[in-house]
């Protein structure tokens, strides 16, 4: 019997091939150059990796395995500008114990003397809200966002991206478009202390090459792994990016070194820093309107079962476990954390992610359905 997945992605296959909707934005190399008048620091170690032995595998199990339990999600009420879909989440990060919200355009959310701004969060009134110990909306915090004028200095500024925090330094991956071909950067700077304000230098300002050229597709997401950052891009299905890559920055310099990554089918999203094994959460989605991206295998589910709601749609909410090696980015054979779908005919756009201490993850949607911050606890 041809299973549910099978039928979507004939269906899908056919649709592509009579309407020829992808162009040449899908699975082409990116041709065009940065802005020539934008600062570029990016001098790459390796631009041909080696791919790792059999890298697209996990796998198989081989024993029946009984369908994963998807978990609920506790959502968190928000006040203040955050309560807007026009927030537009791009990603989360924390510095100490205050999580630093990351929306897609700072520049529509100004402060005080300062024409742009971050939101913040206490670990300490999140956590009093799961305990029951406060029923209240949370108010966010805003800090001060001096970028430098950096969307002047990038031709069709897209807004930022993802957001990772290492000590005093901050990175942040912007998206920009250049005729039909969209490109991505990495940009520094610096946290002032207790998080009183925040300064990009548009000089650290470096372009990320994408492995493929898709529309509306850059680097979505940001790890620290110790003294280096390692940025993803967000499409790395087999059909779409059959060899993809990840880019290793270093910390203080931000000099370039591209690595090989084990085939991830759908998008990633966000991810948060590795652990001392070099381990690392990942958010992994699916929206159905992105019907190119959709696989004819998905060797995850495949291996651990798609859950009561996953198996009634093409609909994807999980998490999943990487790890960082000198050897590049794997999938570790660990079952995902699959989330109970709301809505099986709409996908949460979830674009960030955070550990909770040792009690589970916080998440975060962009402008759809609308902008939700929840917590999910570990299995």
């Amino acid at each position: 019997m041809i299973s549910l997945r099978a039928w979507i992605y004939v269906i899908l296959v056919c649709c592509l091939s009579s309407t020829g909707c992808l162009g040449s934005s899908l699975g082409t190399e990116t041709t065009s150059s940065p802005n020539p008048d934008s600062p570029d620091q990016s001098t790459p170690i390796h631009e041909t990796p080696v791919p790792l032995s059999s890298i697209a595998v996990i796998p198989s199990p081989t024993t029946f395995i009984e369908p994963i339990v998807e978990q609920p999600i506790q959502e968190i009420p928000l006040g203040g500008p955050l309560n807007s879909a026009d927030a537009q989440v791009s990603g989360v990060a924390w510095y100490v114990d205050t999580l630093v919200i990351l929306p897609q355009y700072p520049a529509w959310f100004t402060i005080q003397n300062c024409s742009a701004s971050l939101f913040t969060l206490s670990k300490a009134e999140i956590i009093a809200y799961l305990d029951g110990s406060s029923s209240e909306p949370l108010i966010p915090g805003q800090v001060p966002f001096r970028d430098g004028g950096i969307g002047s200095l990038i031709d069709n500024f897209e807004g930022f991206e993802a957001i990772a925090i290492s000590n005093e330094l901050i990175f942040l991956t912007i998206e920009a478009r250049s005729n039909e071909s969209w490109l991505g950067y990495l940009i520094s700077g610096t946290t002032e202390p207790d998080l009183a304000e925040i300064n990009l230098n548009p000089d650290t300002l470096t372009s990320i090459p994408a492995p493929v050229d898709i529309i509306n597709k850059s680097n979505e997401a940001l790890v620290v792994a110790g003294e280096n950052i390692i940025s993803l891009f967000e499409a790395n299905g087999q059909t779409v990016n059959p060899n993809p890559t990840a880019h290793i920055f270093e910390r203080e310099t931000l000099i370039r070194q591209q690595i090989p990554m084990q085939i991830v089918e759908y998008r990633i999203t966000d991810a948060t820093p590795t652990d001392g094994y070099g381990q690392f959460w990942a958010l992994n989605i699916f929206w159905p309107s992105e019907f190119w991206l959709f696989p004819h295998d998905d060797p995850i589910a495949d291996r651990y079962g798609e859950g009561i709601t996953h198996a009634e749609t093409s609909s994807v909410e999980r998490l999943i476990k990487l790890e960082y090696s000198s050897d590049g980015i794997t999938v570790v054979d660990q079952p995902p954390v699959l989330l109970e779908l709301a809505d099986l005919a709409d996908t949460r756009n979830w674009e960030g992610l955070a550990l909770l201490d040792d009690l589970g993850f916080l998440i975060a949607t962009d402008e759809f359905p609308e902008t939700i911050l929840a917590f999910i606890p570990y299995p």
